[in-house]
C-alpha cells in the first residue's frame, strides 16, 4: 500500500507540474521582451532591504533567535572545548566566535547569539539577493524577479529558518549561491559572456555546502560524476564542462584539507557514526518487531548485541531516534563480515519488510500528502516540537547567559501557537507548499524537462542536490532544516528552466 501511494502521488505529481508548466512556458512569450529587463543594481539592493524587513518581525519575536535543534549540544561544545565531527564543527566554531563576541563586546551571551543570528540572515538573504541578480543578468522579465523576492520574503519557512541557529540554514544559503553561479557559469559559456566573479562565488559556495553539512561532500561528488560522464557522453559541450568540473574538485580538495587541518588544531574527536545505519537498523527493528519468533537463535542474539533490546522495541517507523540511540556502532565495526551477511541473509527473507521500512520512515519526502512529517517530534506536553521546531532548553541557555527576550510577545505567543499545532495543516496550498513530499515531485519534473529538451547542462546543479537527497533517504527522519535547501534550490531551478526555452543555443 505504502508503495501505490508513494507511486500514485508521483504521478500526480508530475501532471500537475506539467500543467502548471504548460501554464507558465505559454504565458513566457507574452512578457518575455527586451523592454522589461529594467531591474537595476540600485533596486536589486532594494530587494535585498524588502526580505530582510519581512523577516525582521520573526527575529524580534524570537529575540535573540531559535535557539533549537542541536543548538545545545554544540554550546556544550563550546564550552568544554571538546569538538565532535557529528555536527559540522565549522558551525560550532561559528556559534562559539559570535558567543564570545557578545560576552566581550557587552558581557552578554543573548547579544552574541543576537549577531549570530543578524550574520545568519545577512548571510541568507544575500544569497536569495544573489539568485535574482543572476536571473537579472540572464534577463528574465522583472515579474520573475519580483515574484521569487515574494517568495523569499514571504514564504514562512524562510523567516522562521532565517533565525533559527542551525548548520541547515548557512548551508542553505550556499546551495542557493552554487545554485545560482552554475547556472550563470553555464549561460555565460554558451553567450560568452564574462563571469569570472561567478567563478569565485561557486568556487567558495562549494567549499561552503562542505563546511556547513556532513554530507555536502557526498553531493559534490555526485557533481562531479554527473560533469565526468556528460563531459564523456555529451562532447559538444565538452569545453563548458571543464571549468567547472576543475573548480568543483578544487574546492573539494581545498575543503577536506582545510576540515582535516583545522580537526587536527582544536582536537576535534570523529562522531559516532551510527546515524549512517539509520535505514539498516530500521529494517532490523521492523522485523524483531514482526518475525523474531520465525529466526533462527543465532541471527536475533547478533542483531541484539548491536542493537540493544530496548531500542529495537521502541521502533518508530518515521524516525530512527528511538533505536538510534541505542545502537552499539563498535559491535557492528567490529563485526563487518557477520553485519553484511546477517543483512543481505534478512533481505533476501524479508525484502518487503525491508521496502516498508524504508518508505515509512521517507514518506514524507515522497508523498505529496503525507502529514507524519508533522509530528514525528510532537509532544504534547512540551511546546515547540512541531514541524517548524522552536523547543529550547530555557534552563540551559540560562547557563550560558542566554535569555528568550521577545520584542513583540504578541507576535511571539501567535506564532508559537501556529508552529506547535501544525497549523499550515488547515490552510490550503501552504498545507502542500510546506510539505516536503511536493518538491521531491516538482524536481523530478525538472529532471524531465531537461532530458526532454536536452538542456543535458543543467544536469551538473541537479546532481548535486539529488546526490543530497540520497543521504536524506539514508538519513534518520524527515525534518523541515533537511529539505529547506531543497525548497531554494528547486524553486530557483524552476523558474531557470521556464525561461530555457527562449535559450536554443542550449542544445547547440
Amino acid at each position: 500500500n505504502t508503495a501505490f501511494i508513494i507511486l500514485a502521488s508521483a504521478v500526480l505529481g508530475q501532471v500537475l507540474g506539467a500543467l502548471l508548466y504548460f501554464v507558465i512556458s505559454r504565458l513566457a512569450p507574452f512578457i518575455h521582451k527586451p523592454s522589461a529587463y529594467t531591474v537595476s543594481l540600485k533596486q536589486l539592493f532594494l530587494l535585498w532591504f524588502v526580505i530582510v524587513l519581512c523577516w525582521l518581525p520573526g527575529f524580534l519575536a524570537y529575540f535573540p533567535g531559535i535557539c533549537s535543534y542541536d543548538f545545545s549540544i554544540q554550546m556544550g561544545q563550546v564550552e568544554t572545548s571538546t569538538y565532535s565531527d557529528h555536527h559540522p564543527f565549522m558551525h560550532t566554531l561559528c556559534i562559539q566566535f559570535f558567543w564570545n563576541l557578545g560576552n566581550t563586546l557587552f558581557s552578554s551571551g543573548t547579544a552574541g547569539i543576537a549577531m549570530y543570528t543578524i550574520f545568519q540572515m545577512l548571510i541568507l538573504s544575500g544569497a536569495c539577493t544573489y539568485s535574482l541578480y543572476i536571473l537579472n543578468k540572464c534577463k528574465l522579465h522583472k515579474y520573475w524577479i519580483y515574484g521569487l523576492t515574494v517568495f523569499y520574503g514571504l514564504f514562512p519557512v524562510n523567516s522562521f529558518m532565517s533565525i533559527s541557529v542551525t548548520k541547515d540554514t548557512i548551508f542553505a544559503a550556499f546551495v542557493l549561491f552554487m545554485t545560482a553561479s552554475s547556472l550563470y557559469l553555464i549561460h555565460a559559456f554558451i553567450t560568452k559572456a564574462s563571469c569570472k566573479y561567478e567563478c569565485i562565488v561557486f568556487a567558495l559556495s562549494s567549499i561552503g555546502v562542505i563546511y556547513f553539512r556532513n554530507n555536502g561532500r557526498y553531493a559534490i561528488i555526485a557533481m562531479i560524476t554527473i560533469i565526468l560522464l556528460l563531459m564523456i557522453f555529451h562532447r559538444i559541450c565538452l569545453r563548458q564542462y571543464i571549468p567547472i568540473l576543475s573548480l568543483s574538485v578544487a574546492a573539494l580538495l581545498i575543503a577536506i584539507t582545510t576540515l582535516n587541518l583545522t580537526q587536527s588544531a582544536i582536537n576535534c574527536t570523529q562522531g559516532d557514526r551510527r546515524e549512517m545505519l539509520s535505514i539498516p537498523i530500521q529494517q532490523w527493528a521492523r522485523i524483531i518487531t514482526r518475525h523474531e519468533q520465525e529466526l533462527d537463535t543465532e541471527t536475533v542474539t547478533f542483531i541484539k548485541q548491536c542493537i540493544n533490546e530496548k531500542g529495537l522495541y521502541e521502533y518508530n517507523p518515521y524516525i530512527s531516534d528511538p533505536v538510534k540511540r541505542h545502537t552499539n556502532t563498535s559491535v557492528i565495526l567490529n563485526n563487518a563480515g557477520t553485519y553484511i551477511r546477517t543483512y543481505i541473509k534478512l533481505f533476501l527473507e524479508y525484502p518487503d519488510e525491508y521496502m516498508n521500512a524504508f518508505l515509512m520512515q521517507n514518506s514524507g519526502f515522497l508523498y505529496i500528502f503525507d502529514t507524519s512529517h508533522a509530528w514525528i517530534n510532537y509532544n504534547p506536553d512540551i511546546a515547540g516540537y512541531g514541524y517548524i521546531q522552536t523547543h529550547e532548553l530555557s534552563d540551559e541557555l540560562a547557563s550560558r547567559d542566554i535569555y528568550k527576550t521577545s520584542v513583540l510577545p504578541n507576535l511571539y505567543k501567535a506564532l508559537e501557537q501556529w508552529t506547535n499545532e501544525n497549523a499550515y495543516l488547515k490552510i490550503p496550498v501552504l498545507n502542500i507548499l510546506m510539505a516536503p513530499g511536493i518538491w521531491f515531485s516538482i524536481l523530478l519534473f525538472v529532471l524531465a524537462s531537461i532530458f526532454t529538451r536536452k538542456r543535458y547542462q543543467l544536469l551538473i546543479p541537479v546532481a548535486f542536490i539529488l546526490g543530497y537527497y540520497l543521504t536524506l533517504f539514508l538519513g534518520p527522519t524527515v525534518q523541515l532544516r533537511y529539505i529547506y535547501p531543497v525548497m531554494l534550490f528547486t524553486v530557483f531551478m524552476l523558474i531557470f528552466n521556464i525561461h530555457l526555452p527562449h535559450s536554443k543555443n542550449y542544445t547547440q
